[in-house]
Parts: C-alpha cells; sequence; structure tokens
C-alpha cells in the first residue's frame, strides 16, 4: 500500500476538497483498468468512505471472476497459503474417498462421516505434535512359545533388523556381510543381497545398522566398512553409496515424513543426508567416543547414545544439543517412545525412562533382567503408546508398561529365546 504526505499549511477545506479530487481520479483510473483487464494483483477496488479497507489476505482471497476479470490473467506462482489450502482440500478430498471407499463422486458426499475424519484429523494433529497416547500395554499377554517361527538364513549372527511399514517385509543384516528379505507372514526368505565385490555393490564387512523410510520407498543399510547403502526395498535394487563416516556405521535412522536420513558412527559423529538429491548435509559433533545407536520420529530432533555413557538430543533447527545421564556404563541401546519421551539400555543391566525436560531418567531399572551383569543390548517402543521391550545377552525379551506420564515401569512378561538379542522392532500395527 502506497503511502504520502500533506502539507500542514493545507487548510482543512482545501484538504476536503483535494481528498475528493484524488478520490474520483484514483476511481476513474481503476475503472478502466478494470474494464480493460489490466487491474494489477496489488489494486484494491475502491470502496466508500464508511466501508472498511480490505486487509492483505482479504485481497489474495478475491474473487477475480466477479470483476471480469479471466482466472489466468496472470504468470504468478501459486503462494504459500495457497498451495497449503491446496493441499489441505486435496487432502480431505482424499480422506473422504476413503471413508466412503474407492469412489470419489461429489453427490455422495452426504454419506461421508464427517465425524470420523474429524477424529483422524485430530489424530493425525496429535501423532505430529508427539501427543498422541495408546493404551495397549495391558491388552498384551505373552505368546506360546510353540507360536514362534524361527527363520534362518545368515551364516553368522544377525545384528540388525527393520521392517517395512506396512509390516508384510522385513530386512536383516549380519555378521557375513549379507542382507536378507523376508516374507514375514510365511517366514521365507525372498532375496539375498549378498557381500559386495568388484562390479557388484554390497558391504564387504559386518552389516551392523538397517533402516526402511517411513513411506517405503528406501531401504538404508551400514557397516564395518563405514559406507552406508541405499537400497530399493521392492526390488533390492542398488541406488546409491554414501561416503564419509570414518569408522565403522552404527545406526541408520529416517525422519518420520520426510527424506532425511541420520546416520550415527564409532568416529563419535551423526551425519545428515538428504534423500531426495542423495546428498550429503551436514555433520554433528558433540560426543566424547563412538555412538552406537540413534533413533527420531516425526520431529527433526534425532536422538543417540553412546560409549560416553551418556544421551543425547539433537535440536538441528537450533543449531545445538541436549545432554542426559543416568548410566553408569555404555549406553548402546535407544528408542523414542514420542516426541518427549525415550527408554534406553545399558551395559551396566539397566533399563531407563526418559523425558526430554529431565536431564535424569524418570525411571532407572538396574538389574533389569534379573542380574546386574546382563548387558542390555536392544530396546524398543510401539510409537506413542504405553508398550516396550528389551533384549539381553541372556536371551530374554521384557515386556514393560509404561505408566502414567512414563513414571513408572512395571514388568509385565519375559519371553525366553536362544541366543544374543541384537535388536528388536515392533510393526507399525503393534
Amino acid at each position: 500500500m502506497s503511502s504520502f504526505f500533506l502539507p500542514s499549511k493545507i487548510k482543512s477545506g482545501a484538504l476536503g476538497k483535494r481528498r475528493k479530487k484524488l478520490s474520483q481520479v484514483k476511481k476513474k483510473r481503476d475503472s478502466k483498468a478494470i474494464k480493460n483487464k489490466k487491474i494489477p494483483l496489488a489494486t484494491t477496488i475502491p470502496t466508500d468512505e464508511d466501508e472498511d479497507i480490505p486487509s492483505d489476505s482479504d485481497t489474495e482471497n478475491k474473487d477475480y471472476q466477479s470483476l471480469g476479470i479471466d482466472e489466468d490473467f496472470s504468470d504468478r506462482e501459486e503462494t504459500a497459503p495457497e498451495k497449503r489450502l491446496r493441499l489441505a482440500k486435496d487432502y480431505l478430498q482424499q480422506l473422504k474417498a476413503e471413508e466412503r471407499g474407492s469412489s470419489t463422486e461429489e453427490d455422495e458426499d452426504d454419506d461421508v462421516d464427517n465425524d470420523a475424519i474429524g477424529r483422524r484429523l485430530q489424530e493425525k494433529a496429535l501423532e505430529k505434535s508427539g501427543r498422541i497416547h495408546k493404551a495397549v500395554a495391558d491388552q498384551c499377554t505373552a505368546p506360546p512359545l510353540e507360536s514362534i517361527r524361527f527363520s534362518r538364513g545368515h551364516r553368522l549372527s544377525v545384528t540388525s533388523l527393520a521392517l517395512t511399514p506396512d509390516g508384510r517385509y522385513a530386512f536383516t543384516g549380519s555378521k557375513d556381510s549379507c542382507i536378507i528379505k523376508w516374507n514375514v507372514e510365511k517366514g521365507v526368505k525372498e532375496v539375498m543381497i549378498t557381500r559386495g565385490k568388484e562390479g557388484a555393490p554390497g558391504h564387504t564387512g559386518h552389516v551392523l545398522a538397517l533402516a526402511v523410510s517411513t513411506d517405503g520407498m528406501y531401504l538404508a543399510s551400514g557397516g564395518t566398512d563405514n559406507l552406508i547403502h541405499m537400497w530399493n526395498p521392492l526390488t533390492c535394487i542398488h541406488l546409491h553409496t554414501f561416503r564419509g563416516h570414518k569408522n565403522s556405521v552404527t545406526g541408520l535412522v529416517f525422519q518420520h515424513g520426510a527424506n532425511q536420513l541420520f546416520s550415527s558412527s564409532l568416529d563419535r559423529t551423526v551425519k545428515v543426508w538428504n534423500i531426495s538429491e542423495m546428498t550429503y548435509v551436514e555433520t554433528l559433533f558433540g560426543h566424547q567416543d563412538g555412538i552406537i545407536a540413534i533413533d527420531c520420529l516425526s520431529q527433526e530432533r534425532p536422538i543417540t547414545a553412546g560409549v560416553d555413557k551418556t544421551i543425547r538430543v539433537w535440536k538441528i533447527i537450533e543449531e545445538s544439543h541436549l545432554v542426559y545421564h543416568g548410566h553408569k556404563s555404555s549406553i548402546d541401546t535407544v528408542k523414542m517412545i514420542n516426541d518427549k519421551n525415550f527408554v534406553s539400555g545399558s551395559q551396566d543391566g539397566s533399563v531407563a525412562l526418559w523425558n526430554n525436560s529431565k536431564k535424569k531418567p524418570q525411571v532407572l531399572k538396574s538389574s533389569s533382567h534379573d542380574s546386574a551383569d546382563v548387558w542390555i543390548t536392544a530396546v524398543t517402543a510401539l510409537p506413542h503408546s504405553d508398550l516396550v521391550a528389551s533384549g539381553s545377552r541372556d536371551g530374554n525379551i521384557h515386556f514393560w508398561k509404561c505408566g502414567e506420564s512414563f513414571r513408572t515401569l512395571e514388568k509385565l512378561f519375559t519371553v525366553p529365546l536362544p541366543g544374543f538379542i541384537n535388536s528388536l522392532s515392533f510393526s507399525s500395527d503393534g
């Protein structure tokens, strides 16, 4: 909006005549512009003196067809508010289509349960903010041991596990340098990505970390060869190799709902990678010894744990990080429950429950696996729920219930398994 200054010597009568004359000239000019359909975007239609002047948003949203102006009179790009509005409308139409089935006919809008759509929108918003909470722990029961299925395919120890978002497939990594894709329902091996060699991409050392993106489009793997390989999880075709870490890659995680990958390493660093462009973004420093585990949910705040007995939450946008202390030995595993709470396990045999606003754990279960010398090697959580699990070198998986406000941790039951529990994961539906 343009502005001008009036000399203080102009008398009030002359000032009124001048304002009237200027108003008449402006009306003629704007009327002529409208007639010729050349009205600029920033121009507003003159109003009577007793009407409010429209705000910028009112001007942007004005229906130009009512002024006799074609919609495509300008080659201007879509503004950010217009894009958000369009995406919101598209998402609502998608929800309506899902509620009434595959049909998208507009005359079926009356059949749509608007309350159901409202609940879904509210749940999505709560999940994004990290405030949704599903109470499922009390519904869990120990599975009959005869119902547990064992699948074999690796020649050496299985070190890592990752599930696809739909839970249909699992990927496992091993010290044999191979990655296997499994059909979860059938328990059979579908594809094996073998050890890398000249002319064939793959790992040449132990595979220590696996992660599948939340859209199911990417599989990332890392290991003792200091490399991160990107794969198509559907076809297991190699897509790209990331180089940069100076020691073993110990952890990988995709930010939920974003094409951003975080990696941790024994070189004490966290690296950020852009998956859309397959490029390196930045390196995060802070740990005083090797990093063993990493996790992340929807916020751009990955969490790491390491040999220096600390847990760190990286506030990437703010370019800072928070440090948490509580375990007496190396922290080998950490998992986020929601954007505020997380669970960790240590070589000192303890399992801890945390709130990111407190530097000490809210709950610390020493000798969590009934022995002080039992090394806690894996923890996992069903996101946005009260259910977590821990595994150790004694072969037992303990299931835990998080109490109100995550201030208590109650053991539910134990599932005994042979061997060393290196990795645990819940399917997305629990």
